[in-house]
């Protein structure tokens, strides 16, 4: 049996092992820094979006009270011509 075909040369398959091995190492700090800059732009998205929860609130809390403001008003003014209906009414 004539194993000389079976052959390869040790040189290239060093040289392919290596830059097989440098790409499985460049491939996994590529993974890495990836999942940082992933947690990053979690946590800078949890600050803003509660920056905006909280600005919204105000907004709401803001509108709400003038609403409650408006109402008073209205009622008040519904109150007085409900008084000068009244006293129409008693004068006729």
């Amino acid at each position: 049996m004539d194993l000389s075909r079976f052959r390869v040369p040790l040189g290239p398959l060093v040289a392919d092992l290596g830059v097989v091995g440098i790409m499985v190492f460049s491939a996994g700090q590529l993974v890495s820094r990836l999942e940082l800059m992933d947690r990053r732009v979690a946590i800078l998205e949890a600050r803003a979006s509660s920056d905006r929860i909280s600005e919204r609130t105000a907004m709401l809390e803001q509108r709400a009270s003038v609403y409650d403001r408006d109402r008073a008003e209205i009622l008040d003014a519904l109150h007085r011509i409900e008084a000068k209906l009244d006293g129409k009414a008693d004068k006729q």
